[in-house]
């Protein structure tokens, strides 16, 4: 991948990558970032101290999943019920990941590994939401109340104002990687 003067200017260079299925070393420029191993989540890795202007490599290197566990499974003196694994060395119910892929009365045994969704570069400079959250957390007659929340990549340098024409403006605090607010309505 190619990085640009413009985006080294940025305060953020993250490597974003919806899915990886499953046991990964995540290498940028030869230089180990991350090891992945449960495909049901999203990894992001910061690399702005690890690349350059131009072109970059990264390199995933992946372990299938009884390579992975081959020898803690054998060292094991107890064995977790594996009924879709027919494998000699069952490693299912250790493995995040779709267990369907170990054999089911509908689907042969074949672990795939790779890049569940394409990954992608992002260079910014303030922080990102990476998800937000509302909980009904009580109802009663004619009101409720709602815990709203929101998960920052990075914390805030600077207040956030979170507007919605439901719930208004809702002012969050700089510094915090998660900002949590109760609303009555």
């Amino acid at each position: 991948f190619t990085v640009t003067e413009a985006m080294l200017e940025q305060d953020f260079i993250v490597l974003d990558f919806p899915g990886i299925d499953t046991y990964a070393e995540v290498f940028i420029n030869d230089s180990l970032v991350g090891f992945a191993q449960n495909a049901f989540r999203p990894y992001q890795f910061n690399l702005k101290d690890l690349v350059k202007e131009g072109l970059n490599e990264v390199r995933l290197v992946f372990y299938p999943p009884v390579l992975f566990h081959k020898d803690a499974y054998k060292k094991n003196g107890y064995r977790l019920p594996a009924p879709n694994d027919v494998h000699e060395i069952a490693v299912a119910p250790y493995t995040r990941k779709p267990q369907y892929q170990f054999g089911w009365d509908w689907a042969l045994r074949m672990n795939t590994i790779g890049l569940l969704k394409p990954a992608r570069l992002i260079a910014y400079n303030t922080t990102r939401i990476l998800g937000t959250n509302l909980v009904v957390s009580s109802v009663e007659n004619a009101k409720a109340i709602l815990e709203l929340a929101v998960r920052l990549e990075n914390p805030a340098k600077q207040k956030l104002i979170w507007k919605s024409e439901l719930f208004g403006e809702q002012v969050f605090e700089a510094g915090m990687g998660v900002f949590q607010r109760q609303v009555e309505l």
